[in-house]
């Protein structure tokens, strides 16, 4: 290799490494920068998911604001009732999160209702209240007390 093409190779490297630090932030290729989540809000009402009168699953609203816009971070959505815990996630890189609430609405599923297979239903969510938490790193950033009804 003569010292021409050594000297290119070497400046194509240093160009990148100075417009990454001028960027302010690290880029790794193919991982978004993910923004911090600041406030999450529950719509009072939730449905079960389905037309019977128990679900292993809820649907919950709400809305999420963040301190920048772009893919908001991990936040895990958490509904109980009687016991019975099911979940999701607001962790999603297609969300357009922003300094402005925006709406989202997730599943919350538990995987202990059986009702389909083995006609139990006191493992499965069913119309009534129920608690519904936003966990970011652990930590409970939000939490209500929801309706559940049925879809």
């Amino acid at each position: 290799m003569d010292v021409r093409r050594v000297h290119k190779h070497f400046g194509a490297a240093a160009l990148g490494c100075v417009l990454i630090a001028a960027s302010g932030g690290t880029v790794i290729a193919g991982e978004p920068t993910l923004v911090t989540v600041t406030n999450v809000t529950f719509e009072r009402n939730a449905t079960l998911c389905g037309e019977l009168a128990t679900s292993a699953c809820v649907r919950v609203s709400g809305s999420m604001t963040c301190d920048a816009a772009g893919p908001a971070e991990w936040v895990e959505v958490v509904l109980t009732q009687r016991g019975v815990t099911g979940q999701d996630n607001l962790d999603l890189l297609d969300f357009a999160c922003s300094t402005e609430p925006r709406a989202f609405r997730v599943a919350a599923e538990t995987f202990t209702c059986e009702v389909e297979f083995t006609g139990r239903r006191e493992d499965c969510f069913r119309p009534g209240l129920a608690t519904v938490q936003a966990v970011k790193d652990g930590v409970v950033i939000a939490e209500e007390t929801v309706l559940i009804r049925k879809e």
